[in-house]
């Protein structure tokens, strides 16, 4: 994976852990990229720059997976592309999101899937989220094969389990585009 901040320098986190990226965001060939995860910690300015809001809506276009981890999905809310899609977000700031962008489903779940959206309400289910897409993708010879045999193990063992969802939302979900 690679990491990239808006002006290519260092990204100081909301715990204050100094982040390395690998360049700026204007330099992200879709073409390259099979997956674009925007990462937002509980703590972290909601109010974006229009030039990321520009980049995020220009990269859409291609056939890209997007998502957002913690509050990561109000960037892709905020350039409407989550718009029809269902999201999760950090349960502090679900009220929010709910009540600024009517026409995203959110969701009351650890992660979600919808089609070529996925989301994540935190750090900690950040790994299942993309142990999830992993099994939904079926790329565990492909994690093996450039990744090595013990985390193909431990993907394997992980994959394997099937997700626990709530009922209520496993009954919502059902008959619709949205995977868990």
């Amino acid at each position: 994976f690679q990491a990239y901040s808006l002006e290519g320098g260092a990204v100081l986190s909301d715990l204050g852990i100094n982040i390395s990226v690998d360049g700026e965001l204007k330099s992200l060939d879709a073409n390259d990229l099979d997956m674009l995860i925007v990462c937002g910690g509980y703590r972290s300015d909601l109010t974006p720059h229009r030039p990321v809001l520009e980049r995020l809506r220009a990269l859409a276009w291609h056939t890209l997976t997007m998502g957002g981890l913690w509050n990561g999905s109000y960037l892709l809310a905020q350039a409407g592309l989550l718009d029809g899609y269902a999201c999760t977000v950090h349960p502090d700031s679900r009220a929010g999101l709910e009540e600024s962008f009517p026409r995203v489903k959110l969701l009351p779940m650890p992660f979600v899937i919808d089609r070529d959206r996925i989301s994540s309400a935190g750090a900690n289910s950040a790994l299942s989220m993309m142990l999830a897409v992993i099994r939904h993708r079926n790329l565990g010879e492909r994690v093996v094969a450039e990744h090595g045999a013990d985390l193909g193990i431990v993907v394997g063992e992980r994959v394997v389990q099937p997700a626990r969802v709530h009922p209520r939302v496993d009954a919502e979900i059902a008959g619709s585009d949205h995977r868990v």
